[in-house]
């Protein structure tokens, strides 16, 4: 019987020539054991996010999570740690009264993590929105069931997020109805249940 390899090397001495990390010290373990990383060691400030504007993080984290994953196992331990404190961030919009036949909005929800799409839905909502903002609400609780199912998942992975998750909108009421409830008298009549991306802001997980 033969014996099947998996063989990087040419892949490896790519990146590392794309990277500009061919004078680099050499390691002889990935990462150092006392090593603790922390969100505190992201950008604090205006010039430092700048800076690491100009860093190919992301790059070299996707080339080095492929290779770990492909034929590294010894580093994907080292690799985990660096894409551990990046964010997830969720972004929900609706298109008002879209369908012809039926009057009803449809949500379309995107979740990202260290800059990749991991968890994405386009789904027709349940009853029809009387207006724009209408709509979007519907749309953010339907978008914070998917943050909230992220949220177990990264807990029962061992990367529990100490921070609520971001969903972004594009309209001022719907998002003014979350953070200040009651504000938009317009809103008030929404069925009960789309209140529920309201209270998941309310207790922080979004």
């Amino acid at each position: 019987m033969g014996i099947a390899t998996l063989d990087q090397s040419g892949y490896i001495a790519k990146a590392i020539e794309d990277l500009n990390l061919q004078n680099i010290k050499r390691k002889t373990i990935p990462m150092s054991t006392n090593l603790t990383l922390s969100n505190e060691d992201s950008p604090n400030t205006e010039d430092q996010s700048d800076e690491m504007k100009s860093k190919p993080y992301a790059q070299a984290i996707g080339k080095l999570n492929w290779i770990a994953q492909a034929s590294r196992p010894d580093f994907a331990f080292a690799t985990s740690m660096c894409i551990l404190q990046k964010d997830i961030k969720g972004h929900v919009d609706a298109d008002y009264a879209g369908c012809w036949d039926t009057a009803r909005s449809t949500t379309g929800c995107v979740y990202t993590y260290s800059g990749g799409a991991i968890a994405w839905t386009s789904k027709r909502q349940k009853c029809v929105a009387t207006s724009t903002g209408e709509a979007e609400y519907m749309a953010i609780k339907h978008g914070s069931d998917i943050a909230i199912w992220l949220r177990n998942v990264m807990k029962h992975v061992g990367r529990e997020l100490k921070s609520p998750i971001t969903i972004e909108t594009d309209n001022t009421a719907a998002l003014t109805n979350i953070i200040n409830p009651g504000s938009i008298t317009a809103l008030k009549h929404i069925r009960v249940q789309y209140h529920a991306g309201k209270e998941r802001h309310e207790r922080k997980e979004i």
